[in-house]
């Protein structure tokens, strides 16, 4: 029987929770320094806080329900990822019954927490048990010293970063855009107008909670837990299955990776995605070395992870068949057909099953399970552009092009990349030895995967981040193959290029965080922290300022307006002044059709068009829509009122 004192840990953080929701309900001023933004920032950590212990109570309550034969690591790591997938899954349900408010929210979190606490003393007593019985271990090698020591220092300086304000252009555009739409409706929706409402939007969904307390950067302090997971998760399997050095090599490898902690203090999903594929097919491979008569609860939650990556994201459905055929190959090497359709099934279902609300909503909606991808719903201009788009990114498809891959993604960075950042780790291409080096079941797998991934990645829009799942999987290949490498090679590949990688990440971050001091010292608003990071955002407070309540700002291929009110109407499909410019109309007439939609004034981002011109536009539409509006329409309908950052603000002067 639990006491009442038992419930006072829970009670004391919910009390605390509850005051910031109903005692500070509004959001920070932009101009606030100092005490304001301190305020702001503890109670956004004790927010974080209470959601990492609610989801690792909760994840532990229900795995348990399964009884696998897991570490104690392998235990807590999938219990947080299940914990924070069920508080995802909660905040969806109420979305979908039009409940969706920071009232619901909060019992949302209140309800997972009387739920998670009764494991809150057991979690005290095992992490008191491993203070009381730690003993530090001199460092075996340089490596390992060198390795220790940047993890160290880069991981304060992640958090740090992490509880700045979001900044990066998706957040922006639809990662925190479309969850703020879907909580000032109160319920999660459909808008033609914005067809990323019709994604599977799964990691968006506690971000929500950040919104619901005026806590926007718990975003992406989410994301940075699941790049941790990521990599621990990764560190985890490669100690298991090659050998703590190996698992080393692959944490250096993954840590090392600019792009990786860059990303990771982004509001994205992109790591909740790929820790899910990654832990399907850590599950499988779990499944395959057990040999006990309940192994199969491993595949069933092989399939919970595989359906909530593709809850997440639209791409996680050709890993989802690709781990599919993983599971009937390895099954048909020992069983029967009959034994692999079951197999199939004891995976297919509980995947369905948790991937289904997002797909079954938009078939009810929309008659498209996947819009607006196959048949979509898009005019045939706006599938046009957005097939150009997905398909300009690498350097050919040709059988030539396809093998000169790994050469032109760092001769032809920006043909695979969406920023400066974005690339593979060197170390990553030794994974295509692996199977000269292991014969273990465990590695045939992990290659099959990988490659087969790498393919599918290929043949399709060949974007770097898109391989961010598979870069786990890679790393520990490559650990392995280092591993196996003669002392001398090792040791040059280990200390002369791995670690080189990881400081390089390690004084970025530094530097990165060199432009937030000001923010924690008091010496910066937040309004400065975006002016310097965010280039349209002078130019949406300019439009707050100044714009009567009916006066309205399209911009023209900038698609953020998190940051602004009603009075922006940002390009979501980055295509309005194509599908404006078509056919050239004469200025008059499409002035008279904007100011009918309510339009009073155009916005042109040139950073924006220019990219989409340079890099993803293979028909020219976008160059000739720029050309339509600055030397048509703008000349003869436009009076410019301001220019900011590379983007101009005009008045519709044209009655």
């Amino acid at each position: 029987m639990r006491k009442l004192k038992d419930y006072v840990p829970w009670l004391v953080w919910i009390g605390i929770l509850a005051m910031r929701l109903w005692l500070f309900p509004g959001d920070l001023d932009f101009h606030a320094k100092g005490g304001a933004i301190w305020l702001n920032i503890s109670f956004l950590v004790i927010l974080y806080g209470y959601i990492l212990l609610t989801a690792l109570g909760l994840g532990r309550v229900i795995l348990r329900c399964f009884d696998e034969r897991l570490t104690p690591t392998e235990f807590n790591l999938l219990s947080l990822l299940l914990g924070m997938a069920a508080l995802s899954i909660a905040i969806l349900a109420s979305g979908l019954l039009n409940l969706l408010n920071a009232f619901v929210i909060f019992g949302v979190l209140a309800l997972a927490g009387s739920v998670a606490q009764r494991e809150w003393a057991s979690l005290y007593s095992i992490v008191r048990r491993k203070v009381k019985s730690f003993k530090f271990s001199p460092v075996k090698n340089l490596y390992e010293a060198l390795l220790g020591g940047t993890l160290v220092f880069m991981l304060p300086l992640l958090f740090l970063n992490a509880l700045t304000p979001a900044w990066d252009y998706d957040a922006l555009m639809y990662h925190l855009e479309i969850p703020r739409r879907f909580l000032a409706e109160g319920r999660i929706y459909f808008d033609l107008q914005i067809f990323r409402t019709a994604y599977p939007l799964l990691g968006e969904m506690l971000f929500l909670v950040g919104l619901a307390f005026k806590l926007d950067s718990l975003a992406k302090l989410i994301h940075l837990t699941y790049a941790a997971l990521l990599v621990l998760s990764a560190y985890t399997f490669g100690k298991r299955f090659f050998g703590r050095e190996a698992a080393l090599f692959a944490v250096g490898i993954l840590v090392g990776t600019p792009a990786i902690p860059f990303w990771s203090t982004w509001v994205s999903v992109d790591f909740m995605w790929a820790v899910c594929e990654f832990w399907s097919l850590y599950l499988v491979i779990l499944w395959l070395a057990t040999e006990t008569k309940t192994r199969s609860r491993f595949l069933i939650l092989a399939g919970v992870m595989s359906g909530l990556a593709a809850s997440i994201k639209y791409l996680s459905l050709s890993t989802l068949l690709i781990i599919a055929a993983i599971i009937a190959w390895q099954s048909l090497r020992k069983f029967q057909i009959t034994d692999t359709l079951k197999h199939l099934l004891t995976f297919g279902i509980p995947a369905a099953l948790v991937m289904s609300p997002w797909y079954v909503k938009n078939w009810l909606w929309t008659g498209n399970p996947v819009y607006p991808l196959i048949w979509g719903g898009w005019d045939p201009i706006t599938a046009r552009l957005f097939s150009d788009y997905l398909h300009s990114f690498g350097a050919g498809t040709s059988w030539l092009d396809y093998l000169l891959i790994p050469y032109n993604i760092y001769t032809n960075h920006s043909r695979f990349s969406t920023m400066y950042l974005e690339t593979v780790h060197p170390a990553l291409w030794l994974a295509i030895a692996s199977p000269f080096l292991m014969r273990s079941q465990v590695g045939r797998v992990l290659f099959a995967y990988s490659a087969a991934y790498y393919a599918v990645w290929a043949v399709n829009s060949q974007v770097v981040r898109f391989l961010l799942p598979a870069f786990g999987m890679a790393a520990l290949l490559a650990g392995d193959v280092i591993q196996k490498s003669p002392p001398l090679m090792k040791k040059i590949v280990a200390n002369g290029g791995l670690i080189v990688l990881a400081l390089a990440s390690l004084l970025y971050q530094a530097l990165l965080f060199q432009n937030y001091w000001g923010y924690f010292s008091g010496a910066k608003s937040t309004a400065e922290i975006l002016t310097a990071s965010v280039d349209n955002f002078q130019m949406t407070q300019w439009i707050q300022r100044t714009f009567q309540p009916n006066e309205r700002a399209l911009f023209l291929w900038d698609g953020r307006g998190y940051y602004c009110d009603s009075r922006c109407l940002p390009d979501d499909e980055q295509a309005a002044a194509v599908l404006l410019a078509h056919n050239s109309p004469v200025p008059e007439e499409l002035a008279r059709r904007l100011k009918a939609e309510g339009v009073t004034h155009l916005m042109i981002n040139q950073t924006d068009a220019n990219w989409f011109i340079d890099y993803h536009d293979p028909s020219h539409d976008h160059r000739r829509a720029l050309d339509y509006f600055e030397k048509s329409f703008l000349p003869n309908c436009g009076q410019a009122l301001t220019f900011v950052n590379n983007a101009e603000l005009y008045r519709i002067t044209c009655p």
